[in-house]
């Protein structure tokens, strides 16, 4: 009697359900079987309607809106303006504002169709990989369907998708370049694809830096020439109008955030910090664990069978061991390509740049693209939308290992563990990524959308409002905005690089401001301490605020508590001038000019015998309010 162990019980199952699926119908179909489980959950989203997760969208709806109706690209209506980090997104969606269509539908559709696409090109990319992989038709459709299977199960993507931002369409054009390198190299069409990628998010240019290096490894001396030509014919016009309109090239969006609360520049120590961030973040996909798994078990297989055939006598034991013959049947299968890796370092250059160029060049244009975030702008806000790409790869990779190690039969048991706990890792998180955009949506309209709201009935049509968050307050307040984070132009970077806005927000004519609260970034923005910097003090007086819980999320995304302040008027640094800009209301105001130590000084206190209810205890029962001035900047 033969006893039936079960991993051969496993594997007879396996192969029985293989050869059961009609192949070719799924084959042809799985596509549109990933497309409706996307729609699906996409449709099981909680939604706003009408509202979006971060403030940032709002900014992109104003240069649309502006586009369409004054016929230029700008935040305030007439003033040209680079305050876009994608002018591709806002060109895109400007005639769907002509046909009047609902901007908010609309956004949503195409970011849907994005998604779509996104998931498409990670199919096939998967699959092309595969069958350079030497893979046979049945793990070519394995390992294609399990990672579009992943994509649509990523809930961080939903999030992106239903942002209202221009991430999917990135990841879109940016996959299209990878695959049309392999196609067609470093030419004019994959360099139109390049130049589309950088309008549509500046850091897209990691992919051209990855191609042009590529070429350079390849030994194709200037072929890559072409594609450059062609991307810089599509990015030049928009570079020019930055340089016309803010005197420089680079973008206005990213200077003014690495001024106020973006980590830039090389830091040894930031940057391993960034990482540290970035690996503790995975937490909120607990799918890329068993993903990382499989990624490293395979690589080892295959590093492990590259020794094995290296190694031409092998010892009798290592070759009867269960481990050893289990890799030489995978790495000896008819038409593995991994198999043939060559004797030497030429031949492994040769075959990584020709056989598996796919592969290569999605790895290693992830790898430029987070250095370019490591070494230039280390940000997670907003749920990492700005590194979404790494995790296709992760997503691409690890479903290529996962079918190599089903392949290959070593730890089979393992193999199939890992995709059923990866699979309900990403399907079980989709509820808890649904709760934090729900949370949201909540918080914009809770605070944003009803500031901007309030701000459209209660000021005058003429005001201006300075303010660090300027997306709902131009969109929905519809108000003149001064823009104290230098995303807009580059009028307040010199300020912002002080960590003194009180004289630009003076010489701006400011009638209101507008403050941004939150416990992480309050001391960046550079205009809290407005009041007391320039050449005059500003008497202003609080009009209303609106606030919201402080909820778990990801990462921060927008601030818990907007204020808004009258500007009733400026006055000298004079004893006389102190008086009058820090009383109002029938409150009295007592100046004293001490010194606490090197960083405060203690300007006054006010005093407010209305509010006596707050301090019964105290003998005048009174209310004391005392203002400090920072003498040195906050962050130090």
């Amino acid at each position: 009697m033969v006893i039936k162990t079960p991993s051969y019980l496993l594997a007879t199952l396996y192969t029985y359900l293989i050869g059961t699926i009609r192949y070719h119908l799924l084959s042809k179909w799985n596509f549109l079987l990933v497309s409706s489980l996307l729609i699906a959950i996409w449709i099981s989203f909680p939604k706003d309607i009408g509202v979006f997760p971060l403030d940032d969208t709002y900014i992109h709806l104003t240069h649309i809106r502006n586009l369409a109706e004054t016929g230029t690209l700008s935040f305030n209506p007439g003033e040209l303006s680079t305050g876009t980090s994608s002018p591709l997104w806002v060109v895109i969606l400007t005639p769907f504002y002509w046909l009047g269509l609902d901007p908010y539908w609309t956004v949503l559709t195409v970011s849907l169709l994005m998604f779509v696409l996104a998931s498409y090109l990670t199919i096939v990319t998967t699959r092309s990989i595969a069958m350079r992989l030497g893979f046979t038709s049945r793990e070519v459709l394995f390992a294609s369907s399990l990672a579009g299977v992943l994509l649509v199960l990523n809930g961080n993507m939903y999030w992106l998708a239903l942002s209202g931002m221009e991430t999917l369409l990135f990841l879109s054009l940016g996959l299209s370049g990878v695959i049309g390198y392999q196609r067609w190299g470093f030419g004019y069409r994959t360099g139109i694809v390049c130049g589309l990628l950088y309008l549509t998010h500046p850091s897209g240019v990691a992919l051209p830096v990855t191609l042009v290096f590529l070429e350079i490894a390849n030994k194709r001396q200037l072929t890559w020439l072409r594609g450059a030509i062609s991307m810089a014919v599509i990015i030049s016009p928009y570079l020019l109008f930055s340089a016309y309109g803010n005197g420089d090239v680079l973008p206005t969006t990213g200077r003014g955030k690495a001024l106020t609360y973006v980590s830039s520049g090389f830091d040894v120590d930031r940057m391993w910090w960034f990482i540290q961030k970035f690996v503790a973040y995975q937490k909120f996909l607990p799918q890329h664990i068993p993903l990382f798994v499989a990624i490293v078990l395979s690589a080892t297989i295959v590093v492990w069978g590259l020794l094995v055939s290296k190694m031409r006598c092998l010892s009798a034991s290592h070759a009867r061991s269960s481990l050893g013959q289990s890799v030489r049947r995978g790495l000896e299968r008819p038409n593995l390509a991994i198999g043939s890796l060559g004797r030497s370092s030429t031949d492994l250059r040769k075959l990584l740049l020709n056989d598996h160029l796919l592969l290569l060049t999605l790895l290693t244009w992830g790898l430029f693209h987070f250095a370019l975030f490591l070494f230039n702008f280390r940000i997670l806000f907003h749920h990492t939308r700005y590194l979404a790409i790494e995790y296709i790869i992760v997503i691409v990779v690890g479903s290529l290992g996962m079918a190599f190690l089903i392949r290959t039969k070593v730890r089979f048991l393992l193999g199939l563990l890992l995709v059923g706990t990866t699979l309900g890792l990403a399907g079980g998180n989709i509820p808890y990524w649904s709760h934090v955009y729900a949370n949201n949506t909540h918080h914009i309209n809770q605070v944003y959308v009803n500031m901007g709201v309030w701000i459209n009935e209660n000021t005058p049509s003429h005001a201006r409002i300075a303010a660090f968050d300027i997306g709902v307050l131009r969109y929905v307040g519809d108000r003149y905005t001064i823009d104290l984070g230098g995303l807009i132009n580059a009028d307040a970077h010199p300020c912002l690089k002080k960590r003194e806005c009180g004289g630009y927000i003076r010489q701006e004519k400011a009638d209101y401001v507008l403050y941004s609260r939150n416990p992480d970034v309050d001391i960046f923005p550079a205009i809290y301490l407005a009041e007391y910097q320039g050449a005059m003090l500003m008497k202003q007086k609080p009009l209303i605020h609106f606030d919201t819980f402080q909820y778990e999320a990801p990462t921060l995304t927008h601030s818990q508590r907007m204020d808004l302040y009258e500007i009733i008027d400026w006055y000298p640094h004079t004893l006389e001038g102190r008086i009058q800009a820090f009383s109002y209301d029938d409150r009295a105001f007592q100046p004293i000019e001490e010194l606490v130590d090197e960083r405060f000084e203690f300007i006054g206190y006010a005093i407010d015998q209305r509010v006596v209810e707050k301090i019964l205890w105290h003998p005048l029962g009174v209310n004391f309010s005392y203002l400090f001035k920072a003498r040195l900047p906050l962050v130090r």
